[in-house]
């Protein structure tokens, strides 16, 4: 029986171990990005945006900037946003918008605010119909995995216990994960990456922070990223003509772009979703949702087809009875004509130009 439990007790200290190391290199990594992020201050613009870990990047960012008083979530749809658009000063707001956010990205973005002490008075939503595919394999949020489980537990057990959940168990809770199994594989990944010299997740992020930075007012026809997590288009995309637009609507549809295809409500998706809601709601935080415009060829081919519409109609009733039962503003913007935005109001086939999304704002808001 002692052999047995000496056993026990040397494998779960190896397991320990191996994930507390993986931790310890994780932590510095963590560290050299935000110091990176750090450095990234308003009138200045990131380039190669396109190349980075976005996840790992909002994650940096969040530790580096002060506290927003509004924020944004959602897809790329949202990311050209600024704070001049949303009538904030210099650091009142950040866009925390990503290519193709699921719930599970703003969950993880929600949970990395409260832990930092900077909630937000108000958070605003741009959410397309897509994210409640199921049959659409979307998987990058898995970056942050351990912040989505983490959420999803302590509602659990706020659930069970019937109010808040005690700080020492939502710890224990955090630190039982240095004995999990799943953790121990990733760790040891890790662990093979960094003996093998092999570059560090992110560490792309740290290099573009650290050498990629321009003044704003030198961007000129180049893509970047503002100090308020708002994207500027390269000249080329901005100069596209409202021709040439309609053409990317119609490819948009055609070639199955729209993410409604094949469409299967994904419930428990839209479970978290309405848990997240009402978590900001309990805390004091107002909830703007909307569901973006389509350039006017886009939305009259999505609804021509009976299967894209229906699709987009069950994401709209879901969002409009979730909205309600939780207390937060709800519009459907999806199409142009209830924000006066018409062709020459996109860039392409979704994404808007400042002047419709100034409109897109006035209508939420």
């Amino acid at each position: 029986m002692r052999a047995f439990a000496a056993t026990v007790a040397l494998l779960l200290g190896l397991v320990l171990g191996v994930n507390g190391l993986a931790a310890w290199d994780r932590h510095q990594q963590e560290a050299r990005l935000r110091a990176a992020a750090s450095r990234f201050q308003p009138g200045q613009a990131l380039l190669g945006y396109r190349d980075v870990d976005e996840r790992r990047f909002q994650s940096a960012r969040l530790a580096a900037i002060p506290r927003p008083r509004i924020i944004a979530f959602g897809s790329s749809r949202v990311m050209a946003v600024s704070h001049v658009l949303v009538d904030a000063a210099p650091g009142a707001f950040y866009n925390a918008g990503m290519s193709a956010a699921t719930v599970e990205d703003f969950i993880a973005l929600w949970s990395l605010l409260e832990r930092q002490g900077k909630r937000p008075e108000t958070v605003l939503f741009s959410l397309d119909a897509w994210i409640f595919n199921r049959s659409l394999d979307e998987v990058r949020w898995l970056t942050w995995a351990d912040e989505v489980s983490a959420f999803l537990a302590r509602a659990e057990m706020g659930r069970a216990l019937g109010g808040p959940v005690p700080v020492l168990l939502l710890a224990w809770y955090r630190g039982k994960e240095l004995l999990s199994y799943t953790v121990l594989k990733t760790s040891l990944s890790d662990l093979r990456r960094l003996a093998g010299g092999r570059r560090r997740p992110g560490a792309e992020v740290a290099q573009a922070l650290e050498a990629a930075l321009v003044p704003e007012s030198e961007l000129g026809d180049r893509r970047g990223l503002r100090a308020d997590g708002s994207l500027v288009y390269e000249g080329a995309y901005r100069r596209l003509s409202p021709e040439r637009t309609r053409e990317e609507a119609v490819r948009y549809v055609t070639a199955a772009r729209t993410g409604l295809e094949t469409f299967q409500w994904n419930g428990e998706r839209a479970s978290r979703l309405e848990l997240l809601w009402q978590e900001m709601r309990a805390a004091g935080v107002r909830v703007i949702v909307w569901m973006p415009p389509y350039p006017p060829e886009t939305w009259r081919l999505l609804q021509a087809d009976p299967h894209r519409a229906a699709a987009h109609a069950e994401a709209r009733r879901f969002l409009e009875a979730a909205a309600s039962r939780t207390g937060v503003g709800f519009r459907d913007l999806s199409d142009p004509a209830s924000v006066g935005c018409g062709a020459a109001d996109f860039y392409d086939a979704i994404h808007a130009r400042p002047d419709c999304l100034r409109r897109v704002l006035r209508s939420a808001g």
